[in-house]
């Protein structure tokens, strides 16, 4: 059971998400499938940038489905290529996007007779663009069987806008996947806190994960955070790896699927050796830019994580595990 966590707070918005899969047996206990998962995926298109995390069935047509969707983004196959070309279809407006997303996702699913049954959330999150930046939250979710014995996808729209113009400094946020208790409660407790910073919110964030990962075993401690700000010219989107443990070789900076018209990048690994060191001094920083579509994307890890004595350099596509 995944747990994604969608936050806005003080013209930003968050989106953070474990990284484990796990399968329930016959007997009704868990397995851990996978505990480097990749369940993320950032996109922009015409007039909207946003990230996009899913919770459910986790697999389709022997693919993982951070795989699955973005080839229903790009509107072909895509390879694991570090970069490669992007799809023409995400110069189109976003509504446009997330309409296909939903009619070709759909049809992946009800093809494969194990994922045809199977629920699925699809969480987006992110800013539309143009005169006036205005945050969404999103939700695609398979609606009930019908009669033909398939399922289709519906769409949940929070008026997140609308609270942001009646309260341009509140906070709100939303939580997928889990069923317990203590992430709520934590989220919760955000509606107290005055002078935090986005990275405090955050933070606040991956500590209740971890907290609940202790009591499931369907969470995982390991995290991944996305920041977007379309105003933030060095970091539209910032993507933060959280790691539960320490390594002696340090972890590294990580990114999932990104797409834009231009270019597309598949989940990579980049070597935190030498990286620069966060004004703030709690992070190392890494990054790259889609200058053709003027997206600039800024990876972090906590300076402590990233921190090992390993001097390589390295930039490689994430390891997956294999699909079940």
């Amino acid at each position: 059971m995944t747990v994604i966590v969608n936050s806005a707070w003080g013209g930003r918005v968050c989106q953070v998400a474990d990284r484990q899969i796990s399968q329930r047996r016959v007997d009704g206990r868990y397995v851990v499938v996978d505990q480097q998962s990749n369940k993320i995926c950032i996109v922009q298109t015409s007039n909207a940038v946003f990230s996009l995390a899913y919770t459910g069935i986790a697999v389709a047509h022997q693919a993982w489905l951070d795989c699955v969707i973005a080839s229903c983004l790009a509107h072909r196959q895509l390879s694991f290529s570090l970069v490669q070309p992007g799809s023409i279809y995400l110069a189109r407006p976003m509504h446009i996007v997330l309409d296909e997303l939903r009619f070709n996702l759909n049809g992946q699913l009800n093809s494969d007779h194990c994922a045809r049954i199977e629920n699925l959330r699809i969480s987006i999150v992110g800013w539309h663009l143009g005169s006036r930046l205005t945050p969404f939250f999103w939700e695609l979710y398979r609606a009930a069987r019908q009669s033909n014995g398939n399922r289709y996808f519906e769409v949940k729209r929070d008026s997140v806008g609308k609270f942001f113009r009646e309260s341009p400094k509140g906070f709100c946020a939303d939580l997928l996947g889990d069923t317990g208790t203590l992430i709520e409660k934590r989220l919760n407790e955000l509606q107290s806190k005055v002078g935090w910073t986005h990275d405090d919110v955050e933070r606040h964030i991956r500590q209740a994960i971890r907290e609940r990962s202790k009591e499931t075993l369907t969470v995982s401690g390991d995290c991944v955070a996305i920041q977007i700000d379309p105003r933030d010219r060095d970091g539209h989107v910032q993507v933060t790896y959280y790691p539960v443990t320490q390594r002696e070789g340090g972890y590294p900076l990580i990114s999932p699927w990104i797409l834009t018209p231009r270019m597309i990048c598949a989940p990579s690994e980049i070597s935190s050796a030498f990286s620069q060191r966060s004004k703030c001094g709690a992070y190392l920083l890494g990054g790259f830019s889609d200058e053709n579509t003027n997206l600039h994307v800024r990876t972090r890890i906590p300076y402590e994580n990233g921190q090992g004595h390993s001097p390589i350099m390295s930039f490689k596509l994430q390891s997956r595990a294999r699909v079940v």
